[in-house]
This record gives C-alpha cells, sequence and structure tokens, in this order.
C-alpha cells in the first residue's frame, strides 16, 4: 500500500514537472489515451492560434515599417496599406490596422494627388486602386481619379 502510494506520487511529480516543462507534451501524456482525437485537434486549433499570431505580428512590423519610410500606397503589395489589409484579413478587428489604415489613408490621397501633379500617372493608378479596395465609398479618391483621368485626356 505505501509502495503504490509513493508510486502514485512519484507519478504525480513527474506529471506536474513535464507540465511546467512542457505544457501541450504534458497534456498529451494525460489526456491522449481516453482523447487522443479531441487532444490533436486542439493542440492543432493551438498551433495554428500561435502561428496566425505570430504572422500577424511580422506584418504589423513590416507595416510599420512601410509607414516609416513613407511607403503608404506603393509600391504595391509592400506599401503600408496593403500590409495592414493583410492583417485585417486574419484578424478584422485588429485595432492597429484599422487605426493605421484610417490615419494613412488622408496620407494616401496627398501621395496620389502629388503623383498625378508629377505625372506618374501609373502610379497614381496603382494607387487609385488599392484605395478603392480599403475604402470603396471614398468622395476623395473619386475626386482624384477624376482628376487623374481629366490629366491624361488634356495631354493627348
Amino acid at each position: 500500500m505505501i509502495l503504490a502510494s509513493i508510486s502514485g506520487v512519484a507519478s504525480i511529480v513527474a506529471s506536474v514537472l513535464l507540465l511546467v516543462a512542457s505544457p501541450g507534451a504534458a497534456l498529451a501524456r494525460v489526456m491522449a489515451p481516453r482523447h487522443e482525437p479531441e487532444l490533436q485537434d486542439a493542440l492543432a486549433d493551438t498551433s495554428r492560434a500561435t502561428d496566425t499570431s505570430r504572422a500577424m505580428e511580422e506584418i504589423l512590423r513590416q507595416a510599420h515599417k512601410a509607414a516609416a519610410d513613407f511607403h503608404i500606397a506603393y509600391p504595391p503589395a509592400s506599401n503600408a496599406l496593403e500590409l495592414y489589409m493583410s492583417v485585417l484579413e486574419l484578424d478584422s478587428s485588429n485595432r492597429s490596422a484599422n487605426d493605421a489604415i484610417r490615419e494613412l489613408f488622408v496620407v494616401a490621397l496627398d501621395q496620389v494627388d502629388a503623383a498625378i501633379n508629377s505625372r506618374r500617372y501609373a502610379q497614381a493608378e496603382a494607387m487609385l486602386t488599392l484605395l478603392r479596395r480599403v475604402k470603396p465609398d471614398s468622395e476623395s479618391a473619386l475626386v482624384l481619379f477624376d482628376k487623374l483621368s481629366a490629366k491624361r485626356k488634356a495631354e493627348r
């Protein structure tokens, strides 16, 4: 009886040590015999959530850097607005991305206007296309699109 108690205590101590060292492994060891499919699903969900969180943090870091480098809406695929939109695809309620998009949209409008005035029409059009994806109902973007069209027409 005493040996059984000591053995039981040793098993509990080993489980606690394993739990401290590696919570996922400890949980798998304790739960696997009875709940293996559920455990595997839970561990996979946790792993995916962690991967998504890490990916989101990396994209946010890249977006902040793009904004700091003043790559707000251009060049394509590596500008701050597109990167923040990628974060929102992973988590539509991400406050940092939503706030940044709201703040940077106005800056992007100024960049589009500057591109039009500098006759960088392809760049202006690419930025306007992005801005229309970000805020489809933006009247300011529509006004700039009309300005771009008029400038192009005047130069023909």
